[in-house]
């Protein structure tokens, strides 16, 4: 009787140790940097200061947070088709951060506005420290956000040294920021966000968009739309909030909520209308029919790499 032999073909493992191994280290990198600030506070702020910074965190971080990495799921393998097919990733890139981005900037800019009537009507007086800390933390988002829809396009490349660099980068940078500024209590480390997140954005766009095509022009010119809608949206809820401060929260909130969707998506609707058909389009997951197929798939995408 015999017995056939097993044969082991190790051929390609190497690829996948050094790709699994990347995300691992990657992976360890994104807990050091997204934890880091509360690991620091914890040893130098009272419970009632850190807790005033954790639930302000909490609340700032309900998109990149809760939507960004789902979203990341389709992303990977959107890009990987696209490369695996020999087509360019920089369209479908650029208008995934776009699409995204015309929903995280405006989300972000009006919740920095109205961080005032939106914690007291929702948190309540004795939590009104808050409105600072949520303000300044939500002002910065946007470039936070921005970073984190790098990765899924540069791992798809299997330019994994990219994610690795990145959040290596992250690890060092948010930390020691958190360190240099914690001696201004919570204060410090909204200013500790604003220096560290672009400078941890300039490192991602400079490692990433070479790699993946585009350039900073190309960047801008996709985003200058949602920036000048932005703009003009902040200049219309601070006129506003002027003339209702006297009105209770919870009816300051709505008007400034409504006031600003309706001046964003008026401006865009006004100077960029098919940037709103393809954002709804985007939305029925029917890609418009006057956008490239990829461009429309990845839209739906976007994210937090492998974070």
């Amino acid at each position: 009787m015999s017995h056939a032999a097993a044969v082991f073909d190790f051929r390609g493992s190497g690829d996948i140790l050094t790709f699994g191994t990347a995300m691992t280290l990657g992976q360890l990198f994104w807990i050091v940097q997204s934890q880091s600030d509360i690991a620091i506070a914890g040893r130098h702020f009272l419970p009632h200061e850190l807790g005033l910074y954790s639930e302000s965190l909490f609340l700032v971080l309900i998109f990149t947070g809760r939507f960004l990495p789902p979203l990341n799921e389709v992303a990977y393998p959107a890009y990987a088709e696209l490369k695996n097919s020999g087509k360019p990733l920089a369209p479908a890139f650029l208008a995934s951060v776009r699409m995204i981005m015309l929903v995280a900037a405006p989300f972000y800019i009006g919740l920095s506005l109205v961080a005032g009537p939106l914690v007291t009507t929702f948190f309540g007086a004795k939590w009104l420290a808050m409105i600072p800390i949520v303000s300044g933390l939500a002002m910065v988002m946007p470039a936070m956000a921005l970073q984190i829809v790098c990765s899924p396009a540069t791992t798809a490349l299997g330019k994994t040294r990219i994610y690795l660099a990145t959040s290596l980068a992250g690890a060092i940078i948010m930390p020691l920021c958190y360190y240099i500024m914690i001696d201004e209590g919570a204060a410090g480390l909204v200013k500790a966000w604003h220096i560290a997140v672009p400078l941890l954005l300039a490192v991602t766009l400079a490692l990433s968009l070479p790699a993946i095509g585009a350039n900073l022009r190309d960047l801008v010119v996709a985003l200058f739309p949602i920036a000048a809608a932005c703009a003009a949206m902040a200049l219309a809820v601070i006129a506003l909030r002027t003339q209702i401060g006297a009105l209770p929260s919870p009816v300051q909130l709505g008007l400034l909520a409504a006031s600003g969707t309706l001046v964003y998506f008026s401006a865009l609707w006004q100077f960029w209308p098919q940037l709103v058909r393809d954002g709804w389009a985007m939305l029925r997951r029917r890609p418009n029919a006057s956008a490239p197929a990829p461009a429309g798939r990845t839209t739906t995408t976007a994210d937090d790499a492998a974070h």
